[in-house]
């Protein structure tokens, strides 16, 4: 192992295929998703995504290996949430997966380097289900 390097502010990174980073940016005082670049090593230029949702502070982003959505949580670990690309680059309306059979205490959601399967926490132990009932949720084009 190297020596730790200092990155940047930020929690719970997660990277698409063509690299772009994405974390919790909780500078402000209030947790927001941000996509992030990096120059030399350090995070820069925090680009808030202004996604929207009807509960709390957005956090730990997940973002799918082709970057077409991303997944993500509120109040600190809960209410999982997904949001996908646009044709426009911009993000839709957050979709509550509570209402699609996710448990409101679910959160901490990461998508496998393949793409098959959604990993997340509950009570304290890990989950996984086939990204199938993502899917089913993208709206058509």
């Amino acid at each position: 192992w190297s020596e730790p390097k200092y990155a940047g502010q930020g929690m719970f990174l997660s990277s698409s295929q063509d690299g772009q980073l994405y974390t919790t940016d909780v500078s402000s005082g209030s947790n927001y998703l941000a996509k992030v670049a990096v120059s030399d090593g350090v995070f820069t230029n925090y680009e808030r995504l202004p996604i929207q949702t009807h509960l709390g502070s957005q956090a730990h982003p997940g973002i799918a290996p082709d970057g077409s959505y991303i997944l993500f949580d509120v109040n600190g670990g809960e209410y999982l949430f997904v949001s996908f690309k646009q044709a426009d680059g911009t993000w839709g309306e957050a979709i509550d997966l509570t209402k699609h059979g996710f448990d409101p205490l679910a959160g901490g959601p990461y998508v496998s380097p393949d793409g098959k399967y959604l990993f997340f926490f509950l009570r304290d132990d890990i989950w996984w289900v086939d990204i199938k009932v993502i899917e089913n949720l993208r709206p058509e084009n």
